[in-house]
C-alpha cells in the first residue's frame, strides 16, 4: 500500500476533530486548546490547512495505549491458538503409519460419479 493511501486514511479519521492553525495555538494558548481537547476528545492541529498533528489529553492517549495493547494481546491469544492447532495437525503426520495409508490413499483407482465436460455448469 502506498503511503498516500495511509495520508488519505489518516486525514479522513480526522474529519470532524476541531481544528486549530499552529497561529490558533499561540494566539489561545495551550490551556485553551487542552480544554478543547479534554471536552472533544482531541483537536487537529494544522499548518496551511494541512493537518501536522493532533493534541489528546493524557487520560485519552492513556485509553488508545490500553486499547492497543489489549488488541495486541488478543491477536497474540488468537495466534497462539492457530499455532497449536497447526502443530496438532503436523503432529498426525509424524505418526507411525501415516505415509502408508497416505500412499494407499493416493494410488486408489478413483470412480467418477458423472461424466466430466469441460465449459459445463451444473
Amino acid at each position: 500500500m502506498s503511503s498516500a493511501v495511509h495520508v488519505t486514511e489518516a486525514v479522513d479519521a480526522l474529519v470532524g476533530l476541531p481544528t486549530a492553525t499552529a497561529a490558533d495555538v499561540k494566539r489561545l494558548g495551550w490551556r485553551k486548546i487542552m480544554d478543547t481537547a479534554q471536552s472533544q476528545g482531541a483537536v487537529v492541529v494544522t499548518h496551511h490547512g494541512v493537518p501536522e498533528g493532533v493534541v489528546v489529553s493524557a487520560a485519552e492517549f492513556e485509553r488508545m495505549q490500553a486499547a492497543g495493547r489489549a488488541a495486541q494481546a488478543t491477536q497474540e491469544r488468537l495466534l497462539g491458538d492457530y499455532r497449536r492447532q497447526f502443530r496438532e495437525h503436523l503432529a498426525v503426520l509424524a505418526e507411525p503409519g501415516t505415509a502408508d495409508r497416505m500412499r494407499e490413499f493416493m494410488d486408489r483407482p478413483w470412480a467418477l460419479q458423472r461424466r466430466v465436460s469441460a465449459g459445463e455448469d451444473d
